[in-house]
């Protein structure tokens, strides 16, 4: 399952700031040579101006805001998960480290390009060089972490769905005993997937000193990146988040009935199983989070695929603007687990709390400081016997 996982899920996410790669390809099919989607004089709703408006209000403040934040907390998160205090089980430790370190990769790989995008019209040849280049080396890059985040999300509700139903038998599985094996082939299997989209495009310098990323001869070979599209944004996106609903539906349901059964067993009385409860209900804050960020991505790209016409077509401005929310929807989600992991479970609450308490600080400082007056006194004892000595003499 853990394998077959993996093929499903290799590439969900989409760069920020730039154009999917899958909608890009479809679009250079259904018009070539067209620059942009939004001509001089459009037909949609909205105007030109307008568009432009709340592009530079989503792309170039709020995505790039966000995004800050939720690096910082992927940190946080990280650092918290990583201390020797933390009391959460190791392999629920491990899947939510590597949750906030892919995040992390891929909220940092999107400032990037948010930067060049906003730093385009003051220096457009070294901006577009670096666009192109991007393009081929960075974008990979970027949909890997997010793809691998995305993968982590179905691997934590499938654990939380075993460990809830088979107690017994989850905790000789490979998912608790050996956290990393199922880290490593996803991480892996991104890493080949990838590197097809790598070899999709190719930088060119325009004859006006610019640059460009145009589709290689290897993309263009028998529709390429058509099918591939297609088969991105159904399986990729689509499955995850079916299998992720699935694995969620079928936990609460378990959680239910094994909350029925206790209680008519105790008869009310508590049965010490608080600390499972938090960690199961923390990985599903995060799992259902997932779900509602991913699905209007996939409803997007499915609709570039349907309806291509659409992006050049008098409804352009609306899908455009549509995207644009659907991508910050996918920055949102990689930038909320600290928010998830705070609302959700206690523990986190006191680990988190406890690290950065001010007491600590304190008492840090006064140990630092008595530390530096007992050296003070030792320095002022041997000086004081060494005048005595030379007195004596």
């Amino acid at each position: 399952m853990t394998v077959l996982g993996c093929f499903v899920l290799l590439l969900t996410g989409s760069a920020v700031m730039t154009e999917d790669i899958f909608t890009t390809a479809i679009s250079v099919i259904v018009s070539e040579g067209q620059e942009s989607i939004i001509p001089s004089a459009p037909k949609g709703m909205m105007t030109k101006a307008q568009y432009e408006k709340l592009s530079f209000a989503i792309n170039k403040v709020a995505q790039p805001a966000i995004g800050v934040l939720g690096m910082t907390g992927n940190i946080l998160g990280i650092i918290v998960f990583t201390h020797q205090e933390s009391k959460l089980t190791s392999s629920i430790r491990v899947y939510l480290t590597a949750l906030c370190a892919t995040d992390l990769i891929f909220l940092t790989t999107s400032l990037y390009e948010s930067v060049l995008e906003y730093m385009q019209p003051y220096y457009p040849q070294s901006i577009t060089m670096l666009q192109a280049y991007g393009r081929k080396f960075v974008q990979p890059i970027t949909k890997g972490a997010r793809a691998s985040s995305s993968f982590l999300v179905v691997v934590i509700a499938m654990e939380r769905f075993l460990a809830i139903t088979y107690p017994l038998g989850a905790n000789k599985s490979c998912f608790k005993r050996c956290p990393f094996v199922p880290i490593t082939i996803v991480i892996a299997c991104n890493i080949i997937f990838c590197t097809f989209i790598a070899l999709s495009f190719e930088p060119v310098q325009q004859p006006d000193s610019t640059w460009k990323a145009v589709i290689s001869s290897f993309a263009k070979q028998g529709n390429f990146l058509k099918v591939y599209g297609i088969v991105a944004e159904v399986l990729y996106q689509l499955l995850p988040a079916f299998l992720v609903s699935s694995f969620n539906i079928g936990t609460i349901g378990q959680l239910y009935i094994a909350r029925r059964t206790r209680k008519a067993m105790s008869q009310g009385r508590p049965t010490g199983n608080a600390a499972d409860a938090q960690a199961t209900r923390m990985l599903l804050g995060v799992a259902i989070f997932f779900n509602i960020c991913v699905i209007p991505s996939f409803v997007l790209g499915l609709m570039h695929i349907v309806r291509p016409d659409w992006r050049v077509g008098e409804e352009r401005l609306l899908i455009s603007t549509a995207t644009m929310f659907g991508m910050l929807l996918l920055i949102i989600n990689s930038s909320s687990n600290i928010f998830v992991f705070i609302c959700t479970s206690g523990r986190f609450r006191e680990i988190f709390i406890s690290l950065f308490k001010k007491d600590k600080f304190y008492k840090l400082f006064e140990c630092e400081e008595s530390i530096l007056k007992r050296s003070v006194s030792y320095v002022k004892i041997e000086h004081q016997l060494k005048y005595t000595y030379y007195v004596k003499e």
